[in-house]
Protein backbone atom coordinates (compact mmCIF):
# COMPACT_ATOMS: atom_id res chain seq x y z
CA UNK A 1 0.00 0.00 0.00
CA UNK A 2 0.95 3.81 -1.19
CA UNK A 3 2.19 5.39 2.02
CA UNK A 4 -0.94 8.59 1.71
CA UNK A 5 2.36 11.27 2.53
CA UNK A 6 3.98 9.97 -0.59
CA UNK A 7 1.32 9.82 -3.27
CA UNK A 8 -1.09 12.56 -1.47
CA UNK A 9 -2.23 13.56 -5.27
CA UNK A 10 -1.34 12.27 -9.17
CA UNK A 11 0.49 14.75 -10.77
CA UNK A 12 3.40 14.47 -13.25
CA UNK A 13 5.83 15.04 -10.47
CA UNK A 14 5.64 13.10 -7.87
CA UNK A 15 4.86 15.24 -4.57
CA UNK A 16 7.49 13.77 -2.16
CA UNK A 17 8.32 14.91 1.77
CA UNK A 18 11.11 13.32 3.49
CA UNK A 19 10.22 12.53 7.06
CA UNK A 20 13.53 11.55 8.76
CA UNK A 21 12.24 8.32 9.67
CA UNK A 22 9.26 9.63 11.39
CA UNK A 23 7.86 5.92 10.65
CA UNK A 24 5.20 6.35 13.55
CA UNK A 25 3.12 9.26 11.91
CA UNK A 26 3.43 7.31 8.62
CA UNK A 27 1.90 4.48 10.11
CA UNK A 28 -0.76 6.22 11.30
CA UNK A 29 -1.63 7.78 8.24
CA UNK A 30 -1.15 3.85 6.61
CA UNK A 31 -4.24 3.10 9.20
CA UNK A 32 -6.75 5.89 8.79
CA UNK A 33 -6.54 5.60 5.08
CA UNK A 34 -6.81 1.73 4.88
CA UNK A 35 -10.10 2.07 7.07
CA UNK A 36 -11.13 5.03 5.40
CA UNK A 37 -11.26 2.86 2.30
CA UNK A 38 -13.06 0.49 3.55
CA UNK A 39 -15.58 2.81 6.69
CA UNK A 40 -15.88 6.42 4.55
CA UNK A 41 -14.14 9.49 5.93
CA UNK A 42 -17.30 9.62 8.23
CA UNK A 43 -16.70 6.83 10.57
CA UNK A 44 -12.85 7.56 11.12
CA UNK A 45 -13.68 11.17 11.51
CA UNK A 46 -16.11 9.71 14.53
CA UNK A 47 -13.60 7.45 15.94
CA UNK A 48 -11.04 9.95 16.33
CA UNK A 49 -13.20 12.91 17.43
CA UNK A 50 -12.45 11.34 21.19
CA UNK A 51 -8.29 11.70 20.93
CA UNK A 52 -7.52 15.66 20.55
CA UNK A 53 -4.64 14.79 18.66
CA UNK A 54 -6.26 12.37 16.24
CA UNK A 55 -8.74 15.47 15.52
CA UNK A 56 -5.93 17.92 14.77
CA UNK A 57 -5.23 15.43 11.76
CA UNK A 58 -8.20 16.41 9.78
CA UNK A 59 -6.84 20.13 9.28
CA UNK A 60 -5.47 20.85 6.49
CA UNK A 61 -4.04 23.57 7.36
CA UNK A 62 -2.45 22.70 10.69
CA UNK A 63 -1.32 19.69 9.15
CA UNK A 64 0.95 21.63 6.70
CA UNK A 65 1.92 24.19 9.89
CA UNK A 66 3.36 20.63 11.42
CA UNK A 67 5.08 19.35 8.12
CA UNK A 68 7.25 22.71 8.26
CA UNK A 69 10.49 20.87 9.18
CA UNK A 70 9.85 18.38 6.52
CA UNK A 71 12.88 18.39 3.36
CA UNK A 72 11.37 18.27 0.09
CA UNK A 73 13.00 19.10 -3.26
CA UNK A 74 10.43 21.73 -4.44
CA UNK A 75 9.48 24.01 -2.01
CA UNK A 76 5.58 23.54 -3.67
CA UNK A 77 5.67 20.36 -2.54
CA UNK A 78 4.59 21.61 0.75
CA UNK A 79 1.22 21.70 -0.32
CA UNK A 80 0.80 19.30 -3.50
CA UNK A 81 1.58 16.60 -0.92
CA UNK A 82 -1.13 17.20 0.98
CA UNK A 83 -3.78 17.96 -1.61
CA UNK A 84 -5.71 14.70 -0.67
CA UNK A 85 -5.92 15.28 2.74
CA UNK A 86 -9.23 13.68 3.94
CA UNK A 87 -10.39 16.99 5.31
CA UNK A 88 -10.92 18.13 1.58
CA UNK A 89 -14.24 15.45 1.05
CA UNK A 90 -15.91 16.56 4.00
CA UNK A 91 -16.62 20.43 5.01
CA UNK A 92 -13.52 22.46 3.13
CA UNK A 93 -14.99 20.44 -0.59
CA UNK A 94 -15.17 24.33 -1.74
CA UNK A 95 -11.13 24.57 -0.24
CA UNK A 96 -10.17 21.43 -2.82
CA UNK A 97 -12.17 22.52 -5.64
CA UNK A 98 -9.99 25.72 -5.81
CA UNK A 99 -6.37 24.07 -5.34
CA UNK A 100 -4.84 22.05 -7.74
CA UNK A 101 -1.37 20.33 -8.26
CA UNK A 102 0.45 23.27 -10.82
CA UNK A 103 3.90 23.46 -11.16
CA UNK A 104 3.56 25.80 -13.59
CA UNK A 105 2.82 28.68 -11.04
CA UNK A 106 5.65 29.90 -8.26
CA UNK A 107 5.94 29.04 -4.73
CA UNK A 108 5.03 32.25 -3.99
CA UNK A 109 1.36 32.12 -5.99
CA UNK A 110 0.87 28.39 -4.87
CA UNK A 111 1.26 29.85 -0.97
CA UNK A 112 -0.91 32.92 -1.70
CA UNK A 113 -4.07 30.87 -3.49
CA UNK A 114 -3.83 28.36 -0.18
CA UNK A 115 -4.00 30.88 2.08
CA UNK A 116 -6.86 33.15 0.50
CA UNK A 117 -8.90 29.60 -0.26
CA UNK A 118 -8.12 29.10 3.61
CA UNK A 119 -9.63 32.40 4.57
CA UNK A 120 -12.47 32.22 1.79
CA UNK A 121 -13.83 28.59 2.38
CA UNK A 122 -12.41 28.39 6.14
CA UNK A 123 -14.88 25.55 7.09
CA UNK A 124 -14.74 25.34 11.30
CA UNK A 125 -11.32 27.15 11.58
CA UNK A 126 -11.71 30.63 9.79
CA UNK A 127 -8.54 32.46 11.01
CA UNK A 128 -5.94 29.23 11.71
CA UNK A 129 -4.48 30.05 8.77
CA UNK A 130 -3.21 33.57 10.22
CA UNK A 131 -1.79 31.75 12.79
CA UNK A 132 -0.09 29.57 10.94
CA UNK A 133 2.11 33.01 9.94
CA UNK A 134 4.85 33.02 12.31
CA UNK A 135 8.42 34.50 11.64
CA UNK A 136 10.97 35.85 14.02
CA UNK A 137 11.29 39.48 12.33
CA UNK A 138 9.78 41.16 9.66
CA UNK A 139 10.16 40.99 5.96
CA UNK A 140 12.70 43.19 4.69
CA UNK A 141 11.53 46.78 2.89
CA UNK A 142 12.70 48.59 0.64
CA UNK A 143 14.15 52.57 1.33
CA UNK A 144 15.69 54.76 -1.37
CA UNK A 145 17.55 51.47 -3.14
CA UNK A 146 18.10 49.72 -0.08
CA UNK A 147 16.63 46.85 1.83
CA UNK A 148 16.47 47.78 5.58
CA UNK A 149 14.51 45.60 8.43
CA UNK A 150 10.84 46.97 8.69
CA UNK A 151 10.55 49.53 11.62
CA UNK A 152 12.93 48.07 14.20
CA UNK A 153 13.00 48.27 18.01
CA UNK A 154 14.05 51.61 18.68
CA UNK A 155 13.82 53.12 15.15
CA UNK A 156 12.03 56.83 14.82
CA UNK A 157 8.58 57.32 13.56
CA UNK A 158 10.49 59.64 10.70
CA UNK A 159 12.28 56.72 9.23
CA UNK A 160 8.65 54.74 9.44
CA UNK A 161 6.76 57.23 7.59
CA UNK A 162 9.46 57.24 4.68
CA UNK A 163 9.67 53.54 4.37
CA UNK A 164 7.20 51.49 2.04
CA UNK A 165 6.22 47.42 2.40
CA UNK A 166 8.52 45.75 -0.52
CA UNK A 167 7.74 42.25 -1.30
CA UNK A 168 10.67 41.95 -3.23
CA UNK A 169 12.97 41.89 -0.57
CA UNK A 170 11.08 39.18 1.03
CA UNK A 171 12.94 35.65 0.29
CA UNK A 172 9.28 34.50 -1.32
CA UNK A 173 7.76 37.89 -1.75
CA UNK A 174 4.63 36.83 0.47
CA UNK A 175 2.15 39.06 1.47
CA UNK A 176 2.53 39.41 5.89
CA UNK A 177 -0.67 37.28 6.44
CA UNK A 178 0.76 34.14 3.86
CA UNK A 179 2.39 32.01 5.91
CA UNK A 180 5.72 30.88 4.45
CA UNK A 181 5.43 26.85 4.93
CA UNK A 182 9.37 26.53 4.06
CA UNK A 183 10.63 28.38 7.48
CA UNK A 184 10.37 26.20 10.17
CA UNK A 185 11.42 27.94 13.47
CA UNK A 186 9.99 25.11 15.89
CA UNK A 187 7.13 27.46 17.06
CA UNK A 188 3.75 25.87 18.72
CA UNK A 189 0.56 27.27 17.69
CA UNK A 190 -1.50 28.73 19.54
CA UNK A 191 -4.83 28.59 17.26
CA UNK A 192 -4.46 24.34 16.71
CA UNK A 193 -7.97 22.87 15.92
CA UNK A 194 -8.63 21.56 19.35
CA UNK A 195 -7.37 24.76 21.09
CA UNK A 196 -10.40 25.45 24.31
CA UNK A 197 -9.27 29.72 23.07
CA UNK A 198 -12.50 31.57 21.71
CA UNK A 199 -11.44 34.48 21.78
CA UNK A 200 -13.12 36.02 18.21
CA UNK A 201 -16.18 33.71 18.66
CA UNK A 202 -19.65 35.80 18.80
CA UNK A 203 -20.53 32.28 20.78
CA UNK A 204 -19.63 28.96 20.09
CA UNK A 205 -22.55 28.62 17.57
CA UNK A 206 -21.17 31.76 15.58
CA UNK A 207 -17.43 31.47 14.27
CA UNK A 208 -17.89 33.41 11.55
CA UNK A 209 -15.16 35.49 10.44
CA UNK A 210 -15.72 38.68 8.32
CA UNK A 211 -12.48 38.55 4.85
CA UNK A 212 -12.98 40.29 2.37
CA UNK A 213 -9.89 40.42 -0.44
CA UNK A 214 -9.47 44.49 -1.35
CA UNK A 215 -6.70 44.10 -3.55
CA UNK A 216 -3.99 41.46 -5.07
CA UNK A 217 -1.95 40.66 -1.40
CA UNK A 218 -4.31 43.32 0.30
CA UNK A 219 -6.97 41.36 2.80
CA UNK A 220 -9.47 43.31 4.66
CA UNK A 221 -10.47 41.46 8.36
CA UNK A 222 -13.08 42.66 10.91
CA UNK A 223 -12.28 42.73 14.92
CA UNK A 224 -12.05 45.01 17.72
CA UNK A 225 -9.08 46.97 18.96
CA UNK A 226 -7.98 46.02 22.54
CA UNK A 227 -5.16 47.91 22.99
CA UNK A 228 -1.60 48.99 22.10
CA UNK A 229 2.09 47.18 23.15
CA UNK A 230 3.94 48.68 25.65
CA UNK A 231 6.69 47.08 26.83
CA UNK A 232 8.00 43.70 25.84
CA UNK A 233 10.27 41.00 27.51
CA UNK A 234 12.51 38.31 25.56
CA UNK A 235 11.96 35.08 27.58
CA UNK A 236 14.66 32.47 28.23
CA UNK A 237 13.10 29.39 28.36
CA UNK A 238 17.00 27.74 29.22
CA UNK A 239 19.00 29.20 32.11
CA UNK A 240 16.49 32.15 33.50
CA UNK A 241 12.97 31.94 32.73
CA UNK A 242 12.41 32.11 36.50
CA UNK A 243 14.07 35.66 37.09
CA UNK A 244 12.01 36.76 33.38
CA UNK A 245 8.85 36.04 35.57
CA UNK A 246 10.36 38.17 38.70
CA UNK A 247 11.27 41.51 37.06
CA UNK A 248 7.90 40.89 34.85
CA UNK A 249 6.07 40.86 37.95
CA UNK A 250 7.70 43.91 39.42
CA UNK A 251 6.62 45.34 36.55
CA UNK A 252 2.88 44.56 36.70
CA UNK A 253 2.74 45.55 40.16
CA UNK A 254 3.96 49.19 39.80
CA UNK A 255 1.47 49.52 36.86
CA UNK A 256 -1.56 51.35 37.35
CA UNK A 257 -3.71 50.90 34.88
CA UNK A 258 -6.96 52.92 33.63
CA UNK A 259 -8.82 50.49 33.66
CA UNK A 260 -8.67 47.65 36.63
CA UNK A 261 -11.78 45.98 35.88
CA UNK A 262 -10.40 42.98 34.17
CA UNK A 263 -8.28 42.09 37.23
CA UNK A 264 -10.59 42.82 40.23
CA UNK A 265 -9.20 40.82 42.84
CA UNK A 266 -6.10 42.33 43.23
CA UNK A 267 -2.12 41.29 43.28
CA UNK A 268 -3.31 37.73 43.34
CA UNK A 269 -5.10 37.92 40.17
CA UNK A 270 -2.03 39.59 38.46
CA UNK A 271 -0.26 36.82 39.52
CA UNK A 272 -2.50 34.30 37.86
CA UNK A 273 -2.90 36.85 35.03
CA UNK A 274 1.10 36.52 34.20
CA UNK A 275 0.98 32.71 34.62
CA UNK A 276 -1.50 31.72 32.70
CA UNK A 277 -0.08 34.10 30.17
CA UNK A 278 3.36 32.22 29.61
CA UNK A 279 1.75 28.87 29.61
CA UNK A 280 -1.21 29.76 27.03
CA UNK A 281 -3.63 29.09 30.06
CA UNK A 282 -2.04 25.95 30.67
CA UNK A 283 -3.91 24.32 27.52
CA UNK A 284 -0.76 21.82 27.30
CA UNK A 285 -1.65 20.27 30.94
CA UNK A 286 -5.21 20.48 29.76
CA UNK A 287 -4.81 18.06 26.89
CA UNK A 288 -2.15 15.91 28.99
CA UNK A 289 -4.95 15.22 31.38
CA UNK A 290 -7.71 14.78 28.80
CA UNK A 291 -9.29 17.65 29.82
CA UNK A 292 -9.10 19.79 27.06
CA UNK A 293 -12.79 19.27 26.05
CA UNK A 294 -13.95 20.12 29.77
CA UNK A 295 -11.21 23.48 29.78
CA UNK A 296 -13.96 26.07 30.14
CA UNK A 297 -15.47 24.00 33.13
CA UNK A 298 -12.12 23.80 35.07
CA UNK A 299 -11.76 26.64 37.76
CA UNK A 300 -8.34 29.00 37.08
CA UNK A 301 -7.62 27.90 40.83
CA UNK A 302 -6.54 24.49 39.37
CA UNK A 303 -4.17 25.93 37.08
CA UNK A 304 -2.58 28.64 39.17
CA UNK A 305 -1.50 25.75 41.40
CA UNK A 306 0.42 24.71 39.20
CA UNK A 307 2.15 28.01 38.04
CA UNK A 308 2.69 28.76 42.30
CA UNK A 309 4.15 25.22 42.32
CA UNK A 310 6.88 25.83 39.76
CA UNK A 311 7.39 29.32 41.25
CA UNK A 312 8.22 27.44 44.87
CA UNK A 313 10.62 24.69 43.03
CA UNK A 314 12.36 27.59 41.47
CA UNK A 315 13.27 29.26 44.67
CA UNK A 316 11.23 32.47 44.25
CA UNK A 317 8.58 31.66 47.54
CA UNK A 318 9.31 35.34 48.65
CA UNK A 319 7.84 37.07 45.47
CA UNK A 320 4.85 34.75 46.32
CA UNK A 321 4.66 36.09 49.95
CA UNK A 322 4.79 39.51 49.17
CA UNK A 323 1.70 38.76 47.07
CA UNK A 324 -0.22 37.62 49.54
CA UNK A 325 -0.96 34.28 47.99
CA UNK A 326 0.72 32.33 50.77
CA UNK A 327 -1.33 32.99 53.53
CA UNK A 328 -0.31 29.57 55.57
CA UNK A 329 3.68 29.83 54.55
CA UNK A 330 5.41 28.33 51.86
CA UNK A 331 3.91 24.82 50.96
CA UNK A 332 6.14 21.78 49.94
CA UNK A 333 7.38 21.73 46.50
CA UNK A 334 4.97 19.72 44.33
CA UNK A 335 7.39 18.46 41.68
CA UNK A 336 5.17 17.05 39.48
CA UNK A 337 2.88 19.78 38.94
CA UNK A 338 5.35 22.07 38.81
CA UNK A 339 7.41 20.25 35.65
CA UNK A 340 3.99 20.06 34.18
CA UNK A 341 3.89 23.94 34.71
CA UNK A 342 7.16 24.05 32.57
CA UNK A 343 6.96 22.31 30.59
CA UNK A 344 3.85 23.93 28.91
CA UNK A 345 5.20 27.18 29.59
CA UNK A 346 8.75 25.98 27.62
CA UNK A 347 6.83 24.34 24.58
CA UNK A 348 4.30 28.26 24.00
CA UNK A 349 7.34 30.62 24.95
CA UNK A 350 9.77 29.72 22.14
CA UNK A 351 10.10 31.60 19.88
CA UNK A 352 7.54 34.50 21.46
CA UNK A 353 7.90 37.29 23.98
CA UNK A 354 6.40 38.83 26.66
CA UNK A 355 4.29 41.75 26.62
CA UNK A 356 2.14 44.63 28.70
CA UNK A 357 -0.24 46.67 27.29
CA UNK A 358 -0.74 50.47 27.82
CA UNK A 359 -3.80 49.75 29.75
CA UNK A 360 -1.52 46.68 31.90
CA UNK A 361 -2.88 43.71 30.19
CA UNK A 362 -0.39 40.83 29.96
CA UNK A 363 0.52 39.08 25.99
CA UNK A 364 2.21 36.44 25.12
CA UNK A 365 2.99 37.22 21.40
CA UNK A 366 5.25 36.63 18.42
CA UNK A 367 8.96 36.92 18.64
CA UNK A 368 9.16 40.27 16.74
CA UNK A 369 6.38 41.77 19.25
CA UNK A 370 7.17 45.68 19.74
CA UNK A 371 5.97 48.26 21.35
CA UNK A 372 3.22 50.57 19.78
CA UNK A 373 1.88 47.05 17.64
CA UNK A 374 -2.01 46.43 18.09
CA UNK A 375 -3.23 43.99 20.23
CA UNK A 376 -6.79 43.22 17.92
CA UNK A 377 -9.58 40.61 18.01
CA UNK A 378 -10.61 39.39 14.71
CA UNK A 379 -14.26 37.53 14.36
CA UNK A 380 -13.31 33.83 13.81
CA UNK A 381 -10.46 33.70 15.69
CA UNK A 382 -9.31 31.40 18.07
CA UNK A 383 -6.86 33.92 19.59
CA UNK A 384 -5.94 37.45 19.90
CA UNK A 385 -3.96 39.05 16.53
CA UNK A 386 -0.85 41.52 16.93
CA UNK A 387 -1.07 43.92 14.01
CA UNK A 388 1.41 46.61 13.26
CA UNK A 389 0.22 49.83 11.95
CA UNK A 390 1.78 50.72 8.44
CA UNK A 391 1.71 52.59 5.72
CA UNK A 392 -2.37 53.33 6.19
CA UNK A 393 -2.64 49.52 7.00
CA UNK A 394 -1.52 46.90 8.75
CA UNK A 395 1.10 43.97 8.57
CA UNK A 396 0.21 40.99 11.00
CA UNK A 397 3.06 40.31 13.43
CA UNK A 398 1.78 36.92 14.40
CA UNK A 399 -0.78 35.79 17.11
CA UNK A 400 -0.98 35.70 20.77
CA UNK A 401 -2.35 35.40 23.99
CA UNK A 402 -3.55 37.65 26.33
CA UNK A 403 -5.71 37.02 29.58
CA UNK A 404 -8.78 38.25 30.14
CA UNK A 405 -9.82 38.05 26.22
CA UNK A 406 -9.25 34.13 25.46
CA UNK A 407 -13.12 33.51 25.83
CA UNK A 408 -15.17 35.95 23.49
CA UNK A 409 -14.80 38.41 26.12
CA UNK A 410 -13.96 41.65 24.00
CA UNK A 411 -16.90 40.62 21.42
CA UNK A 412 -19.36 40.58 24.37
CA UNK A 413 -18.51 43.92 25.69
CA UNK A 414 -18.60 45.76 22.21
CA UNK A 415 -21.32 47.29 20.46
CA UNK A 416 -21.48 47.17 16.89
CA UNK A 417 -19.77 50.60 16.53
CA UNK A 418 -16.61 49.42 17.96
CA UNK A 419 -15.85 47.13 14.96
CA UNK A 420 -13.03 48.14 12.91
CA UNK A 421 -11.97 47.00 9.71
CA UNK A 422 -8.07 46.16 9.56
CA UNK A 423 -6.02 46.01 5.61
CA UNK A 424 -3.87 43.51 6.14
CA UNK A 425 -0.94 43.22 3.30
Amino acid sequence: MERPCDHGVPTLVQATLDRHGDRDVDSSLDVIRAFSDILGCEAICLAYSKTPEHVDLFSFIYQLHCARHLDCMDPRDKVFAFLDHFSFYTEMAAFRESLRADYIASETEIYMRVATAALLYPGSEPLIVLAAVQRLSMPFLSLRGGPIPLVARGSSSETASIVRFDPTYTEHRLPTWVPDWTADFGIEMLSRPTSPHRAGYINENNRRSEVHIVSDGVIRIRGVRVDWIAETWKLDTRTSMAENVCEIWKKLISMAPEDQSKFRTGEREWLLALLQTLSNGCVLIARNRGDEHHYSEIPKTEWFRYGLAWLVNSGKAEMLESAGVLPNGVPDPDIFASDAWYRAAHAVCHGRRFGITRRGFCVLGPEDLAEGDTVAILLGGKTPFCPREFDGGYLLVGESYVYGFMNGEALKETTGEEFIDFDIF
